[in-house]
């Protein structure tokens, strides 16, 4: 009988694992007959901290540094035994970007000292966001490309939702109420809104991310 799959997931995002099971067992495909002989699992890790000299976030993007990670200097990453070998033996990622390129492109820096062994099986890393830039700014140019391939997670309707996520967010004053709440101010006048109706929103750009924002659903 082959050894399971047991995919490693590096993720600030909850419920993302649930979310990828649902689409694996929607389609016909490879994925799902393994998926359902009990072939393929799916491992949530625990997210690893760098120190901030290191240029990334640990956790979500936006969220705030907490003290034990500006008084590092070295990345840490607590694992148990089990986590260890699944990414000792690991040769699909699912993770963030910010959390992964740091360990796959300056595993020196990236990885604990005691874990430098760890994650040298990769072929292939599957992104939880479209964005790709930690790591091209760890790739130095005319040195060879990585050894894994990387995809990203594209699709237009989830950046659809954030541009009108923001617009509310503004309109709003999600984060005008917020910081007033901090400091137990509830100045209602100060947060007044405009309704919906008399709102017109400007979009620049023709292209398939501006189309599905102001498309009617």
């Amino acid at each position: 009988m082959a050894a399971k799959l047991r995919i490693p997931v590096i993720t600030f995002k909850e419920g993302l694992v649930d979310a990828v099971k649902q689409r694996i067992l929607a389609t016909d495909s490879p994925a799902r007959a393994l998926f359902q002989a009990g072939g393929l699992e799916f491992v949530t890790l625990p997210l690893p901290m760098f120190p901030p000299s290191h240029g990334v976030q640990a956790a979500a993007p936006g969220d705030k540094v907490d003290a034990e990670k500006v008084e590092l200097v070295e990345s840490k990453w607590e694992l148990t035994e089990d986590q260890l070998e699944v990414l000792l033996q690991a040769t699909i990622v699912l993770g963030d970007a910010h959390n992964c390129a740091p360990l796959l492109l300056t595993p020196e820096t990236g990885l604990p000292k005691n874990m430098q062994h760890l994650l040298k099986n990769v072929q292939w890393v599957q992104g939880t966001y479209a964005g790709v830039e930690q790591y091209l700014k760890r790739w130095e140019p005319g040195t060879p490309p990585p050894s894994f391939q990387l995809t990203r997670a594209g699709g237009i309707n989830g950046l659809a939702q954030y541009v009108f996520g923001w617009v509310v967010t503004f309109e709003r004053k999600f984060h005008e109420a917020y910081a007033m709440q901090k400091q137990k101010v509830f100045a209602q006048q100060a947060l007044r809104y405009r309704p919906f109706q008399s709102v017109t929103v400007g979009i620049l750009g023709l292209g398939a991310i501006a189309e599905a924002a102001w498309r009617p659903r």
